[in-house]
């Protein structure tokens, strides 16, 4: 259940403090539920690890489920960021493709306990995490569809390729964290880059782009 305000104004008070504090509590929250899990880590532990007394908590949260919700937010738009940032400038598509890709997996790898939290833990946050997931996927299909069709010819396939290439991606990467192996998730990279390729320039093609 939801720790809520103690106070009983029916959740959030007025908003009084700073974006500093309220990252300080982001960052507090994620270094102490990737160590020892969302169930585990109470609004007075962030608080306290935050640098801020409890009641400071409730000027920028209703409750610790949308305190997770603002750290999965932070989290994947620092992940779509750099892999953003690692496509550009890229000759090609595919080679665009690759080096988001490649940028991905380094996040993941680098953050891999936080990664697990977001992606695997996360489901203890209910629909409002669901829906953050379904946004994530959307969000990253729509920018493969985007470079795709400024480069390549009109593609005959489904409208969901993108969406589904996405999905499945996330999805075993997600199975991988849930194992606790986050090195196979160096493995697991050039395969995804193929799948992701091959249904635009072909099985040849998406092998060498992915470096097989």
């Amino acid at each position: 259940m939801a720790e809520e305000d103690p106070n009983g104004n029916g959740g959030r008070r007025e908003a009084v403090g700073t974006q500093e504090e309220r990252d300080r509590l982001i960052n507090a929250f994620t270094r102490l539920a990737a160590e020892q899990g969302y169930s585990k880590t109470s609004i007075d532990e962030v608080s306290a690890s935050a640098g801020l007394p409890p009641t400071s908590f409730f000027e920028y949260f209703d409750s610790k489920a949308q305190l997770l919700e603002a750290a999965h937010d932070a989290f994947f738009e620092r992940l779509a960021e750099q892999a953003k940032d690692a496509c550009r400038g890229e000759e090609t598509w595919p080679a665009g493709v690759k080096a988001a890709v490649t940028a991905t997996f380094e996040f993941l790898l680098e953050t891999a306990s936080r990664a697990r939290l977001f992606m695997v833990e996360a489901s203890a946050g209910g629909v409002p995490l669901f829906e953050r997931k379904l946004a994530l996927t959307r969000r990253f299909a729509d920018l493969l569809e985007e470079g795709r069709t400024r480069v390549l010819p009109p593609a005959d396939l489904p409208a969901s390729t993108e969406w589904i290439l996405v999905g499945g991606a996330l999805a075993r990467i997600s199975e991988v964290l849930l194992a606790e192996e986050p090195g196979a998730l160096v493995d697991l990279e050039p395969e995804v880059v193929e799948l992701i390729l091959m249904p635009y320039v072909g099985p040849e093609e998406a092998r060498r782009a992915a470096g097989i």
